[in-house]
């Protein structure tokens, strides 16, 4: 970076910046002017403040913990961010540094290298495992309920929980709630990389698509769910007990558990000629 075209005699002095990986940033063990490279998981260009009204995106380098890393645009707008779309992989020099905890890249140099990418596959986290630094920026899974507790917690924020402890949903890109989508005791799967901000790790989902409602869906059931859009294996239905032996005298048609009755009249003596097995 320092190459000086009137030099006639190389005095050692050339510098270069390092290729790291995300990893290796997040870990801190690359610091200074760096360029990596990592797939575009997320585009976010309106903010709720944290990154002051300016556009980022997510990128990541394979899978596990610490292999994504938030970027940030000196601005509003797709132009702010290069015009990346996810898919994209892209190349990015900068410095990475961190406002109260969050980690990014802040105005980098983006170059994209190629469209249309794998994203990498979500990891699946407990509603819990998602408050740690370590999936930070990555793209990550969870299911849980919604529950008095979690069905708002201000700010347009939400959450839901397995049992292990809430996981907090964001707006920045997707307002849930505005939208009117959240429903206390329901279930929900929502995929998207995580945020952090005010003191809190996040989910960010990027559109409507990354929050699933699951639930059952078989008009029949009785608990039937006509918002799920995905089933979960959870429908029940009405007991009704009788012969479910087609072949049986008493067979009854609407029963769905066998009790026992079943009756099959025939011959029952193995010598005789007209011996009915059944």
């Amino acid at each position: 970076i320092n190459y000086d075209e009137n030099a006639t005699v190389d005095d050692g002095s050339c510098l270069f910046i390092p290729t790291v990986t995300i990893q290796e940033i997040r870990s801190g063990e690359a610091t200074g002017l760096v360029t990596t490279t990592g797939v575009v998981t997320g585009v976010y260009l309106t903010d709720d403040g944290s990154f002051n009204g300016e556009s980022s995106f997510t990128i990541q380098n394979g899978t596990g913990a610490l292999s994504g890393i938030w970027v940030r645009g000196p601005g509003s707008g797709a132009d702010a961010i290069g015009n990346v779309q996810v898919g994209d992989e892209v190349e990015l020099t900068g410095t990475p540094g961190s406002n109260f905890g969050h980690e990014f890249i802040p105005n980098p140099t983006i170059t994209i290298l190629s469209s249309g990418n794998p994203l990498p596959a979500p990891q699946v986290l407990a509603t819990n495992e998602a408050n740690s630094e370590d999936w930070e920026s990555v793209l990550c899974t969870t299911t849980g309920e919604v529950t008095a507790a979690t069905a708002s917690f201000g700010f347009g924020e939400w959450g839901v929980t397995d049992g292990s402890g809430a996981a907090r949903i964001n707006d920045r890109a997707y307002d849930a709630l505005d939208a009117g989508v959240v429903e206390e005791g329901a279930t929900y799967r929502v995929t998207c990389p995580i945020g952090f901000a005010y003191g809190n790790w996040k989910f960010e989902p990027r559109d409507s698509t990354d929050i699933v409602r699951l639930g059952c869906t078989d008009e029949t059931a009785l608990n039937y769910d006509a918002a799920a859009q995905e089933d979960d294996g959870s429908c029940q239905f009405q007991v009704v007990e009788g012969c479910t032996n087609p072949d049986a005298d008493n067979f009854n048609a609407e029963a769905n558990v066998d009790d026992g009755s079943c009756v099959v009249t025939g011959c029952d003596d193995v010598t005789a000629l007209n011996y009915d097995a059944t």
